[in-house]
């Protein structure tokens, strides 16, 4: 294993990466990547959650959360009226990055308090989208 420090958005997380067999180039870089595990830093206090297509089951003990946007991108379509009520996994709405359109789903079910966005809006990494309650 090797460690690496990577700085993202002013924030330092340390990785490990595991080396794995020699093999062609090709195939060696495509193992590696998908054996690559980041842990992400949660600050609790904020309950602030990317999106994760392959874990719909991000949630937390306190009562409400924030989702923020995974890239920067346009809206284009949002889903979701406030007071609504939305399950775990439900499209809040469709972000487009480089040409590719991204659904940007519910990470727990609950009801929508709060909306900071709407059609045609630009959005940053980071940006708060909706809040969950």
């Amino acid at each position: 294993m090797k460690k690496f420090t990577v700085k993202v958005n002013g924030k330092s997380y340390e990785v490990e990466i595991e080396e794995l067999e020699k093999s062609s180039s090709k195939e060696q870089a495509s193992t590696k990547q998908k054996n690559i595990v980041i842990e992400n830093e949660v600050n609790e206090s904020q309950n602030t959650f990317l999106h994760d297509p392959k874990n719909q089951e991000n949630t937390t003990s306190e009562k409400s959360i924030k989702v923020i946007a995974p890239m920067p991108g346009n809206i284009i379509s949002v889903n979701v009226k406030n007071g609504v009520s939305i399950n775990s996994g439900d499209v809040i709405c469709v972000l487009e990055s480089m040409k590719m359109e991204n659904e940007i789903c519910a990470p727990k079910s609950g009801k929508i308090v709060t909306i900071n966005i709407s059609n045609g809006d630009s959005v940053k990494t980071g940006d708060i989208l909706v809040v969950i309650e």
